[in-house]
């Protein structure tokens, strides 16, 4: 039993930056540090596979005494229960004119790198953070960023993450990662919710740019001399350390209320899109998050609740042609292969509309209502805009009751007038 385990990852995540504002407590939180370091020498295994040079994690066992105090304040103080600078025992002092009301904070510390808006993440993740950080020390990331609305861009482009080497900041694009997701599932291609959705794609974009930090810090991982090179290595990597992650179980998703940015989002836009227009995949949707599936098909018939589940399964119908293994990796193939047809199909359509409304010409429009129902509109294009997490065509119609927004991914065809 480790010394984490009676603590959520939040709040031992907390524990680092609110004892530097405790004079009193700093020789105490150095005792910690030196206990975990020496039980990271003694250690006899790796939680991750690692190339090069062996090094060995955090291996912590149970805290005592006032260690036990220490972390128990850290969980008052991350969840607002007490103020940083309320003494261990006993009730929070009474607050002071001027000083901020109790709250969770938003700057905390994973394995001792800042992490910026620390309250849009779960838990869950935060476990993952910690340990590949301290599965590779030697990153040299000095800040974590969780940007919330979508300002991170790389050459022009939105991104899902980066890893800044001269500031030497890994910022994750929650409003892109959410963005994707939803798209997905409105295409209705997807045997996955849309929480195992987020989930993988936020672990992938850090282990992505966790390879792209230990790159320039000199790790001796294997690297590429371009660009492109570097960024195909970081999938590699990605998929190597995600393969150990799942394999140890330590992959598992939050529910949607333990997931405080996506979670509430996810579930208003799915019961919005419900009401709207009854469609079947946001009902499959709402019942996967309902009951904690991660992954439901009816044809051929899985329900599965667990991301070890599912990798346990994938991998032996890889390894040794296993029935029910290989029908779960034909599902997902043929689900990733209409997905990509999807947006593909949104691609073209996008193109002929930016096409059509800088020449400012009409375009006839078949567009998906509701579930099971279509309208023709006749409309003039004037620009294609993102919004509300979908692209959109924004139009002035010829007909009373033509709508002046349409989603790109309902437009079922298109095509110029005359």
């Amino acid at each position: 039993m480790g010394i984490l385990d009676d603590f959520d990852w939040q709040e031992i995540a907390m524990a680092g930056s609110l004892a530097e504002e405790m004079a009193d407590e700093e020789l105490e939180r150095r005792r910690l540090e030196r206990e975990l370091d020496r039980e990271r020498d003694d250690a006899d295994d790796d939680i991750l596979p690692r190339r090069g040079v062996a090094r060995r994690p955090h291996r912590p066992h149970r805290p005592r005494g006032r260690h036990s105090l220490f972390l128990k304040w850290a969980s008052d103080v991350s969840h607002g229960r007490k103020r940083p600078g309320d003494p261990l025992l006993g009730p929070p002092r009474p607050q002071r004119p001027g000083e901020r009301p109790m709250g969770r904070y938003t700057r905390t510390e994973i394995a001792g790198v800042p992490v910026l808006n620390a309250h849009l993440v779960s838990e869950n993740f935060f476990r993952v953070m910690y340990l590949v950080f301290i599965s590779y020390p030697d990153h040299g990331i000095r800040a974590v960023t969780f940007d919330p609305s979508g300002t991170t861009v790389v050459d022009g482009q939105e991104v899902f993450g980066t890893f800044e080497p001269r500031t030497r900041t890994v910022t994750i694009n929650l409003l892109r990662h959410l963005e994707n997701a939803l798209r997905i599932a409105a295409h209705g291609n997807s045997p996955f919710s849309v929480g195992h959705t987020v989930w993988k794609s936020m672990v992938a974009i850090l282990l992505h740019e966790l390879k792209h930090a230990l790159d320039t810090a000199g790790a001796g991982l294997p690297t590429g001399d371009t660009r492109e090179e570097q960024e195909a290595m970081a999938e590699v990597f990605e998929g190597e350390i995600g393969t150990a992650l799942h394999c140890r179980g330590d992959l598992e998703p939050p529910t949607p209320q333990e997931d405080p940015y996506f979670g509430p989002r996810a579930l208003t836009w799915l019961k919005d899109a419900w009401e709207e227009g009854r469609w079947a995949w946001a009902e499959r949707q709402l019942a996967m998050l309902r009951d904690g599936v991660l992954i439901r098909s009816d044809d051929p018939a899985f329900e599965l609740r667990t991301e070890k589940e599912i990798h346990d399964l994938s991998l032996e119908g890889l390894r040794t042609g296993a029935v029910r293994g290989k029908a779960l990796n034909d599902l997902v193939t043929a689900s990733r292969a209409r997905e990509a047809e999807a947006w593909e199909q949104d691609e073209r359509v996008t193109a002929v509309l930016e096409s059509e409304a800088a020449r400012g010409r009409r375009v006839r429009i078949r567009y998906a209502v509701a579930e099971g129902e279509t309208a023709d509109f006749t409309v003039t294009p004037r620009a294609v805009v993102r919004r509300d997490w979908f692209v959109w065509l924004h139009a002035a119609g010829v007909a009373a009751g033509s709508p002046a927004f349409l989603r790109v991914d309902r437009i079922l065809e298109v095509e110029p007038e005359g």
